[in-house]
């Protein structure tokens, strides 16, 4: 089971799971904002405003979660 929360978020983003995970985020445009990442809390407060996509990847499997950034 894989938790992402607050959505929507001001800043911080929770990651919760007991699966070996790593997860990159999206902007809107496709582009990779955030990388490689397998930390429980990221920090997004220096990007902008806006629609999110954090791809979250187990083994071969891949799982999307749209995130929106607002203040």
């Amino acid at each position: 089971m894989i938790v992402v929360f607050p959505n929507p978020t001001t800043g911080n983003l929770t990651i919760r799971t007991n699966l070996d995970i790593t997860y990159s985020l999206f902007d809107f445009t496709g582009r990779e904002v955030l990388k490689n990442l397998n930390e429980e809390v990221i920090d997004i407060t220096t990007l902008p405003n806006g629609v999110y996509f954090l791809s979250i990847r187990h083994h071969d499997k891949v799982f999307n979660k749209r995130i929106v950034k607002e203040d």
